[in-house]
């Protein structure tokens, strides 16, 4: 192997991210500082957007001490990522307290609070730093107005939200795209206003993306509208024929109010069509281990104790008024 030196090791961190093998990035990493290849700004900015850094508490503290140790928390961009580290991970304080100790911001600065604050269900905090933003003379881009609106969405402000996405072109200048008005469809979806809602896509520039109709499709499942849901179903079927989503979303409500015989006729309908549902993927970090579980997956090699687990959460979430609507009538059904 060529000479140990923080480029190369740059390069190895960048790659083993870039692939989603953030592990390795981070075995690397204790590597490279045995054999005294100092860390550079590049070097915590990528492995701070390693997924092991989101999933870990103490990795991403520990890395964090790091930057602290090496003089680099006061670069800009080591800066955002600890921001954005720290968000991800819940810990909306410790990204303020590092956002608010920056001397020098960037757009990427500000963007990175704002989706942070939004995401953790802080919505009056997100407008607070985007009003903060504009009173800097920062003019925002499209990815800022994506955070303001998810903002508004989670944090139920519709009339706020709508104000924002009135003004995106006149005001700021930014030109709607598809992540804004899927944002404003979550958003007034939530709300329960299913008809507007429908209204925005049907006369939008995106009337034929699969992922605004998915939106809606998932809001009237929300809401329990059988009606709207079976509509917006055979719109997305139209668009897409193979696409999986509309027939488990169908089956699970049909489901979940007893209609076992339309339940089983859309199974039927799917796979008489061919169609498959898409394999998903969770995965969980406890103490250091990160634990992946795949939607088909009926056996897993601790199998016994998940279950068992999952028996006594299901026990407990009934006995304070919890019942998810899928029960395990969904997951039987559909292959969760």
């Amino acid at each position: 192997m060529p000479r140990w030196d923080s480029v190369l090791c740059d390069s190895m961190y960048s790659g083993y991210v870039r692939s989603s093998i953030g592990d390795e990035a981070i075995k690397l990493f204790v590597v490279a500082l045995r054999k005294s290849v100092l860390p550079t700004e590049f070097t915590f900015a990528t492995i701070l957007n390693s997924r092991m850094c989101f999933c870990s508490t103490d990795l991403g503290m520990q890395i964090h001490c790091w930057v602290w140790k090496t003089g680099f928390d006061a670069d800009m961009i080591v800066a955002n990522a600890l921001v954005d580290m720290y968000a991800k991970l819940g810990f909306v304080e410790c990204a303020m307290k590092i956002f608010s100790k920056m001397v020098a911001k960037d757009l990427v600065s500000w963007n990175t609070m704002i989706m942070g604050l939004a995401k953790n269900g802080q919505g009056v905090e997100a407008l607070r730093i985007f009003r903060e933003l504009q009173g800097n003379g920062v003019k925002p881009d499209r990815i800022t107005l994506v955070g303001v609106l998810l903002a508004c969405s989670y944090g139920h402000m519709v009339h706020e939200g709508k104000r924002i996405f009135s003004l995106m072109e006149k005001k700021y200048g930014v030109m709607r795209d598809l992540e804004h008005y899927a944002c404003m469809v979550d958003m007034m979806g939530r709300a329960g206003m299913l008809k507007e809602t429908l209204n925005i896509i049907e006369t939008s520039p995106h009337s034929h993306s699969l992922s605004l109709w998915n939106l809606l499709l998932n809001v009237c499942r929300i809401h329990g509208d059988l009606v709207f849901a079976t509509i917006i179903a055979e719109k997305l079927l139209d668009l897409e024929a193979r696409f999986s989503l509309p027939y488990l979303v169908l089956a699970q409500m049909y489901g979940v109010r007893g209609r076992w015989e339309s339940m089983a006729g859309v199974l039927k309908a799917m796979e008489e069509r061919g169609v498959r549902k898409v394999r998903e993927y969770s995965w969980i970090c406890v103490r250091k281990h990160i634990y992946v579980f795949k939607t088909d997956q009926l056996f897993h090699w601790e199998g016994k104790a998940v279950y068992s687990m999952l028996q006594l959460l299901d026990w407990v979430m009934n006995g304070v008024g919890c019942v998810h609507e899928e029960s395990t009538l969904y997951g039987d059904c559909c292959g969760e």
